[in-house]
């Protein structure tokens, strides 16, 4: 059963026609970070769904389990974010430059990490194209479904032996330049994890559209069963000078 969803999944991820591209990777990722620039800042309210079917060794499956935590975000710029989980408990996650800082407003414990010790971590804000920096990457076009536009489908292996990642897949809307869907796979090409975004169109001129994020399903596969991840987000605020005082770890 479980190698007959992932034959399904992979299905999904591989369109029907993949043809050469006339287009670089870095010229991609180029296009991607001309459209993140547009925006500048943001701040929602978020909802997020976690459900779980993961049983311990030696333990008796307790059948799905699922989670759900209310809260609040703000961006800015690439490297400055603020998570604030509300229900149902109380957590801040502040990351401001190379620094993560988790704080329990409940008991006033605080730590924090250097994120820049680690692959990739760097700056948690708006820059989705940083992970990039770490492969060697490909790039292919495929049509899309009648109706949408193309896809470029990006993807990349590792510059540094990963014994846990093998490859990652892109998938890029040829004509917004926003991720479509992010696919991870184990060095022996099983498919660990699948995120799909959705978005929404925000005005940023008379003559300039960006593309937020107003939902973001995950799934992720492992021997001990799935974690299926679900965030949504509303009353999308963009642009409104957020302060950086707001990513004081205090």
């Amino acid at each position: 059963m479980k190698k007959y969803v992932l034959a399904v999944l992979m299905i999904v991820l591989l369109p029907i026609s993949i043809f050469a591209s006339d287009i670089s990777p870095e010229a991609v990722i180029a296009k991607m970070k001309e459209t993140q620039a547009m925006i500048k800042d943001l701040q929602a309210d978020t909802k997020t769904t976690i459900t779980s079917n993961i049983a311990m060794p030696g333990q008796p499956s307790k059948g799905p389990q699922t989670m759900t935590q209310t809260g609040h975000i703000w961006q800015k710029g690439r490297d400055k974010s603020k998570v604030e989980i509300t229900s149902p408990m109380k957590q801040i996650t502040i990351t401001n430059g190379n620094i993560m800082t988790i704080i329990s407003p409940d008991t006033g414990q605080k730590f924090s990490q250097d994120l820049s010790k680690g692959l990739g971590t760097r700056g948690q804000g708006l820059d989705q194209t940083k992970a990039l920096d770490y492969f060697d990457l490909t790039v292919k076009k495929s049509e899309g479904a009648t109706g949408e536009a193309d896809i470029y489908v990006i993807s990349g292996t590792p510059k540094a032996a990963n014994q846990f990642l093998g490859r990652m897949d892109f998938m890029i809307d040829a004509e917004k330049y926003i991720p479509l869907r992010i696919a991870m796979y184990t060095p022996k090409g099983a498919l660990m994890s699948l995120s799909e975004m959705e978005y929404e169109p925000v005005a940023i001129s008379s003559t300039k559209t960006a593309y937020v994020a107003k939902k973001i399903k995950s799934i992720v596969t492992m021997q001990m069963g799935s974690v299926n991840t679900e965030m949504v987000y509303e009353n999308i605020k963009v642009n409104e000078g957020i302060s950086d005082s707001v990513f004081e770890a205090k």
